[in-house]
């Protein structure tokens, strides 16, 4: 007969079928109240939850409650949204504007299948959760689609959001690249992390009845921000 598994390891176990349910939406509990509602001490609670945070299920930032960060696909489309991410973790998303904006860019343009003259729609954006800064966010959407953005106020709005309602245009498909990257020194400063610290690097092409609408590039961090997409 196999030997029982350890407290914390049943709790670990638990935890993770009633995330994966999406139970916690509303926001996960602290180590107190969890370590109540399993009737185990506080040192077994933590034991449970290490691998959690280890793996980026759920932050770890010391002295503070701890937060799910997970998403079911987006209600403005197929692919997940970063504001819906955090208003789900019950914290407040909000956006430091560091550009908003008509140009061209011809990588862009080529990623949107335009031509690279073409006028595009460019906001660049520091994303937080709250006071906490999670990513750095650039997204461009072609001029005749993003013109009616430009008076938006993206401060505590949703890109998606603005779009479906000036555009009627909903993200219904696409792609994302998601690779390991280490901060340089911009990145740092603008997340206020150290230089070299580990980030993840997207980048996304989203569509809208097969075609491009949206490209996006930015980076997330790791230590801040975790994304379950279910599909």
């Amino acid at each position: 007969m196999a030997a029982k598994a350890p407290r914390w390891k049943q709790i670990h176990d638990d935890l993770r079928a009633r995330i994966a349910a999406g139970e916690f939406h509303a926001g996960f509990p602290g180590e107190l109240q969890l370590a109540a509602e399993y009737e185990v001490s506080r040192g077994t609670m933590r034991q449970a939850l290490r691998p959690l945070r280890e793996s980026g299920v759920l932050t770890a930032n010391r002295g503070k409650r701890p937060h799910l960060l997970t998403t079911s696909p987006s209600a403005y489309g197929a692919i997940y949204s970063l504001f819906e991410v955090i208003s789900r973790s019950g914290l407040e998303p909000l956006s430091d504007i560091l550009a908003q904006e008509i140009i061209a860019d011809a990588q862009a343009a080529d990623r949107l299948a335009l031509p690279a003259d073409a006028q595009l729609f460019h906001l660049a954006r520091i994303r937080r959760a709250g006071d906490t800064p999670v990513a750095v966010d650039h997204v461009w959407l072609p001029a005749a689609l993003g013109g009616p953005l430009m008076s938006a106020d993206f401060t505590r709005e949703a890109v998606y959001h603005v779009l479906a309602e000036t555009a009627n245009v909903r993200i219904d498909g696409g792609f994302e690249d998601v690779s390991a990257v280490l901060a340089g020194p911009d990145e740092a400063h603008l997340l206020g992390c150290a230089t070299g610290e580990a980030l993840l690097r997207f980048e996304r092409v989203g569509t809208s009845g097969g075609q491009p609408v949206e490209f996006r590039t930015g980076v997330l961090l790791g230590t801040e921000l975790s994304i379950t997409h279910r599909f």
